[in-house]
């Protein structure tokens, strides 16, 4: 199974959209927020393991979630940009394997299939000053811009890994209701 967990802060956008995505699909979640910066309403999952670091710098946020993940999937709404390109300074830091996806200019079936072949490794990581290759079993971060300044990119970022993880997993899980 490619993607075994998704990392996640819960903040409003690409996170929240993949953390309610991948909740669907039973992958575990779990993530690290500034302190005193829990998301709270919009009914946070149980079972989303969520911890709050030391410190409340939203700068740092990201992180600890790039080192608790294998691999970064970022999504914009065109240009790249404040918490977005530090995150993509810091995975080449890092040497992490990443990839942008910009929704504006990317239908999510191709976006879908770009992401799919990253993470098979049949896609494109090269990264200028090396090259890496998200694992078999990846733990996925998932971030990019934020809610308030891409509106409706967290519902389109839900819909595609409903589909990505469908694709990649290789097979759904459906919810089983109580009798």
């Amino acid at each position: 199974m490619p993607i075994t967990k998704i990392i996640s802060s819960g903040t409003a956008g690409p996170e929240r959209g993949a953390l309610d995505g991948a909740l669907e699909y039973g992958v575990d979640l779990e993530g690290w927020c500034p302190k005193n910066k829990q998301p709270t309403g919009d009914n946070i999952p149980e079972g989303f393991k969520l911890w709050e670091l030391d410190y409340e710098s939203e700068e740092a946020r990201p992180i600890p979630n790039v080192i608790e993940s294998d691999a970064i999937l970022l999504f914009t709404h065109g240009t790249i940009s404040g918490d977005t390109l530090k995150i993509i300074e810091y995975c080449r830091k890092a040497r992490r394997p990443f990839e942008r996806i910009d929704l504006l200019r990317t239908g999510r079936l191709k976006a879908i299939q770009l992401i799919s072949r990253w993470l098979l490794g049949t896609g494109d990581n090269d990264y200028d000053d090396y090259v890496a290759t998200p694992p078999e079993n990846c733990i996925l971060y998932v971030t990019g811009d934020r809610e308030s300044k891409s509106p409706g990119i967290q519902q389109e970022v839900y819909l595609l890994m409903r589909e990505l993880l469908n694709e990649v997993n290789g097979f759904w899980l459906y919810p089983i209701g109580e009798e």
